[in-house]
């Protein structure tokens, strides 16, 4: 037997088919008081409420067909019926009464995680509209703030994410699906500014890299260059010699000298 916990949906099939295949009306009637206590803001509440009226009016028209006393029956019948009206009256009173009490208290939240927000405690904004929803799933208004905050820091798939949770909610698909193309939009042009910043970024360290290169060769050349002008410089400052001349021998003799 599978114990795991039951949905009110689930609980109001299996009651109805006691009720109406399997004629089982006093399992039914237990398991619609179930959904009743344990759901009660759930539409199958409400969906239970309504069958035990039936079943409260066909055990009385049973009982009308068969009994004797019609008199006696009538009267069953009508305290039978002021009951389930009373008691239908403090339920939708109790349904309506809570539901007002839990909207106002996710307005009240979401009012104070906007403040929050504004002041820059994105984090914390975001856990008080988590506790909004809590306390009324149906009311939109968190999910608007969350999208726009989720927006706000870029975070885009959580924010598609928060619209389609209003368009399951509210049935709200056109305004919803013109948000979430202005938002997949964003997140395009998005990645392509930082597609095209990485770039120039990538650009940049590029030429730095260059720029470094060419200043640790410049030194190395001119250092090269230098020496190479000293060289020159040195040989053109040196002074070339003369060769020493050979005294030529005279072809006069020794004696000739008195000649002159």
């Amino acid at each position: 037997m599978n114990n795991s916990p039951q949905t009110p949906l689930e609980l109001y099939e299996r009651a109805y088919r006691l009720q109406y295949e399997e004629k089982k009306i006093s399992e039914a009637c237990r398991i619609y008081k179930q959904i009743i206590d344990e759901f009660p803001e759930s539409n199958e509440c409400a969906y239970a409420v309504i069958q035990l009226e039936k079943i409260i009016s066909e055990t009385v028209s049973e009982r009308i067909n068969t009994s004797s006393n019609f008199l006696k029956v009538l009267s069953i019948l009508s305290i039978i019926i002021s009951i389930a009206a009373v008691l239908i009256i403090i339920i939708q009173s109790y349904f309506l009464q809570k539901n007002i009490t839990s909207r106002i208290t996710a307005l009240s939240l979401a009012t104070r995680a906007v403040s929050i927000s504004w002041n820059g405690k994105d984090s914390e904004a975001l856990d008080l509209l988590k506790e909004a929803k809590s306390y009324n799933k149906n009311e939109i208004t968190p999910y608007l703030i969350s999208s726009d905050i989720y927006l706000r820091n870029r975070q885009y798939s959580k924010a598609i994410l928060e619209l389609e949770n209003i368009k399951n909610i509210a049935g709200i698909s056109a305004f919803v699906n013109q948000q979430i193309d202005r938002i997949k939009e964003e997140e395009k042009n998005s990645n392509i500014r930082k597609y095209k910043l990485n770039s120039q970024e990538t650009q940049e360290q590029s030429n730095i890299q260059q720029s470094e290169e060419t200043l640790v060769k410049e030194p190395e050349n001119s250092v090269k260059e230098d020496a190479k002008s000293f060289v020159n410089v040195k040989k053109k400052n040196v002074v070339p010699q003369p060769k020493p001349q050979k005294q030529k021998k005279s072809s006069l003799g020794q004696d000739s000298i008195s000649f002159f």
